[in-house]
């Protein structure tokens, strides 16, 4: 157990080296989880369920084997309505053994989930008392599912929503005719925090979730969120994702953009074919 948590401090203090200095760390935690005994002991578990609806399984299998056999070497001696009965039997039996098939895949998926989110609240909170001691305030997930594992620090949204609000208000008061679009990039969930009074329309990036676009098109105008390596290469590719964004967004409220600026050197024909699709895209669909 020493050496265990010794290997985990190596690994959280020898990442951070290369991290910003003082504040910010990361972590492997697909590592840290895989190095933690009760891990083991829940694979332990899982695979004894396995084993125990496989062997469940394999004996129903046989069972259709045994009657399927059966079917075979009797048929030529049976009425056509006994064949056909026993063959309809066979059926259903095939469908209830492809039925309880997906019915232990969900179960184990969920004994999985079961086992695993205490183990993942664990590894968290290890990682959290080391960074402490360390003295970090975030951690950041460098495994496949990367995320933020502890934040301690100051809050930058107060330096972006708060002032941004406070300006709206402001060009509102004097201007109250005039639309006012924000784009709140890479902020992921967050941009349901700039959904206030004095905005009109919330420009969006390639990271904005279909929760948080549900929840923004309830109240405001969307505008995005065409990449723009998809302008810059053209084609089919573009002609594709036009279209599927057209129809994710155009339902409502909508101005089509690009996620963010276009490319230098975006090819002008590019630029012309996107304004086609989208000319041509509402006119197919006007009411």
């Amino acid at each position: 157990m020493k050496f265990k948590h010794l290997a985990f401090l190596l690994l959280l203090t020898v990442s951070s080296i290369a991290s910003a200095q003082g504040t910010v760390a990361h972590v492997n935690m697909e590592e840290v989880i895989n190095l933690m005994p009760q891990t083991s002991q829940a694979e332990a578990e899982l695979n004894r369920l396995r084993q125990a609806y496989q062997r469940d399984f394999e004996t129903s299998y046989r069972e259709y084997q045994a009657k399927f056999v059966k079917y075979e070497d009797e048929e030529s001696t049976l009425s056509p309505a006994e064949n056909e009965k026993r063959k309809s039997d066979l059926e259903l039996i095939e469908r209830n053994l492809a039925q309880t098939q997906q019915n232990i895949e969900k179960q184990i998926a969920e004994k999985r989930k079961l086992l695993f989110e205490p183990v993942k609240q664990q590894a968290r909170e290890l990682v959290t008392k080391v960074a402490d001691n360390l003295g970090f305030l975030y951690v950041l997930d460098s495994s496949k599912d990367a995320g933020l594992v502890m934040a301690k620090g100051k809050d930058l949204m107060k330096f972006s929503v708060k002032p941004i609000k406070r300006i709206c208000g402001l060009i509102k008061k004097k201007y109250p005719k005039t639309p006012i679009i924000v784009f709140p990039r890479n902020v992921g969930s967050k941009y349901t925090k700039y959904i206030f009074q004095d905005l009109d329309c919330i420009s969006i990036g390639n990271d904005a979730t279909d929760k948080t676009i549900k929840k923004i098109q309830e109240e405001k105008i969307i505008q995005g969120n065409l990449h723009p390596e998809i302008l810059f290469k053209g084609g089919k590719k573009l002609e594709k994702e036009t279209i599927k964004i057209l129809k994710r967004f155009a339902n409502k409220p909508f101005i089509f953009n690009l996620s963010h600026g276009i490319m230098p050197k975006t090819p002008i024909g590019n630029v012309k074919q996107l304004i086609k699709l989208i000319r041509k895209y509402r006119k197919q669909n006007e009411v």
